[in-house]
């Protein structure tokens, strides 16, 4: 008796093995949303922008001129931001392992000018005119940043930012078990 407990126990353990089955595809889907909307911002694309940004200060009144030109290269980050997501922004249908995703429009997630990377390209002050303070640089430089947040729409960042998140989320899903997929924004 001795010898056949581990042979059974053995078949015992395998029996129970197969007769667990995998967990739903709402249920793999809920963990990976889970982890995905914790996550915050899922940044899908980044681009490196350079604005110049100039300053022609010619006063009608003033007697001489001033003239200011930087350069400064901008890093920016955009991507969807997951804690707009919600469990009800999906359909699921386990039956024909279909899934519509409703995901949030993406934004800007980041832009970053480092210092380093601004450059003082021409400048010029003559007459009676003073030469720019360093709070008008700072103004000038805000005015740049500002350019680019306008700009988004011109740059086709955030366009991009939902082609990859679309091609991002249709990987996840399909790597679930999911075969008709659609992915839409909001």
């Amino acid at each position: 008796m001795k010898r056949l407990l581990p042979p059974l126990l053995c078949l015992l353990l395998l029996l129970c093995a197969s007769c667990r089955h995998e967990d739903s595809l709402t249920q793999q889907f809920n963990a990976k949303a889970i982890a995905l909307q914790t996550s915050g911002n899922i940044s899908t694309v980044e681009y490196t922008v350079q604005k110049f940004v100039k300053v022609d200060d010619t006063r009608w009144n003033a007697f001489g001129e001033r003239k200011i030109l930087y350069s400064a290269v901008a890093y920016l980050k955009a991507g969807i931001p997951m804690e707009d997501f919600s469990m009800e922004d999906a359909r699921i249908d386990e039956h024909d392992k279909s899934i519509t995703l409703t995901l949030p429009h993406a934004k800007l997630i980041s832009l970053n000018i480092p210092p380093e990377r601004i450059r003082l390209e021409y400048k010029k002050s003559s007459g009676l005119r003073t030469e720019f303070s360093d709070k008008e640089k700072l103004y000038i430089l805000s005015q740049g940043e500002k350019s680019i947040r306008e700009d988004l729409d011109d740059y086709g960042i955030l366009d991009d930012a939902e082609r990859n998140a679309r091609i991002m989320f249709t990987a996840i899903l399909r790597n679930i078990g999911f075969e008709n997929i659609n992915i839409k924004f909001a």
